[in-house]
């Protein structure tokens, strides 16, 4: 595996990319790791692009795998609404900047999007896996504009969905 996990900031010249790779090499970890920290998809696809495809390129050179993390509910709201996101029992979102949040896990818009993400790494940018980051439940019971509401709904209809929660006595 690799302790080494790296974002596209941070080996976008060639100098960097090779300091990344030697050390990888020297500390004998066997697959390059670049991550996606939900950046906006315009910069996705924009002012990252290249260096995302010049690190699988070096990876490959030096006959390694590369391998993307992909954060699996961080979303940075610029393709997927607010509509999708995690949302506490008082409906409010659960938010990370202005416009990002974490998306909610029943959210299928969220899901086709995870989907693209993946097809763009690994056949346009010519990774060989993808990892998705452990999800991240930043609510303890989901709203009623959550996703999961609907869906609790709609598979249980003889369980009353939670109004409250019991406090830790």
């Amino acid at each position: 595996m690799n302790g080494l996990p790296v974002g596209p900031h941070k080996v976008s010249d060639s100098q960097s990319r090779n300091q990344y790779f030697d050390d990888l090499e020297r500390w004998g970890f066997d697959i390059a790791y670049n991550a996606y920290y939900a950046f906006k998809y315009d910069d996705l696809v924009g002012k990252f692009k290249e260096s995302y495809i010049e690190f699988v390129k070096e990876a490959h050179r030096r006959g390694f795998p590369a391998c993307i993390q992909i954060q699996s509910t961080v979303c940075a709201g610029d393709r997927v609404g607010i509509s999708e996101a995690q949302y506490h029992l008082d409906n409010t979102p659960d938010k990370w900047s202005d416009t990002g949040f974490f998306a909610s896990f029943a959210s299928q818009a969220w899901k086709d999007y995870l989907k693209e993400l993946t097809t763009l790494f690994v056949n346009d940018y010519g990774f060989d896996y993808v990892v998705y980051e452990e999800p991240m439940f930043r609510v303890d019971i989901p709203g009623t504009k959550d996703r999961f509401y609907e869906r609790f709904i709609k598979e249980y209809p003889d369980i009353k969905y939670p109004e409250s929660q019991r406090g830790n006595s």
